[in-house]
């Protein structure tokens, strides 16, 4: 019986030693016509890879601060103080807008009292700005700019004060 098995482990051992060779006669030529028949075609294996660029969309604005100027109530500003949004991103985006109520101390007015345009305008009007964002379909293609335009009408009945919005301007793309 052991002899049955020396015999059982010494082709085993030939059989993985053919193979060993086989294999390295595809790796290295000079184990080939080593008397054991080396594979006939060693294939190659493409590996695919990849690699996810996310779309970005980034705004960069010019200038950030806008001064209306001074204003009596029951006046306003014409829409036509320009920000210039520039998309440094790989996405087109459009330009959505949104702000804050005016307030100075305890005293506010209303968001809707500052008006936007895509075209700056000779005098107050447009589009009314709101509490929540509003897509403008202002279009900024990635590595270009377009401007928006803004102007402010103070209520009637506004006490003196210097007065504060925040404009916020984002792209989505």
């Amino acid at each position: 019986m052991s002899s049955l098995k020396s015999r059982i482990f010494a082709v085993s051992m030939m059989a993985v030693m053919a193979a060993a060779i086989i294999g390295l006669g595809a790796i290295f030529p000079s184990y080939k016509g080593m008397g054991i028949a080396a594979a006939a075609n060693s294939g190659s294996t493409n590996v695919i890879a990849n690699v996810v660029v996310p779309g970005v969309c980034e705004v960069g604005l010019a200038p950030t601060q806008i001064a209306f100027g001074s204003y009596a109530p029951n006046v306003g500003s014409p829409t036509s103080n320009g920000i210039t949004d520039t998309n440094n991103g790989n996405l087109p985006s459009y330009l959505y807008v949104y702000g804050t109520t005016w307030t100075y101390a305890s005293n506010t007015f209303a968001v809707g009292q500052t008006d936007w345009n895509p075209i700056s305008l000779g005098s107050f009007g447009g589009n009314a700005l709101t509490a929540s964002p509003v897509n403008s379909l202002i279009p900024v293609a990635n590595g270009g700019s377009n401007s928006i335009y803004f102007g402010v009408f103070v209520p009637t009945n506004t006490p003196a004060g210097t007065y504060n919005q925040n404009i916020i301007i984002l792209n989505t793309c």
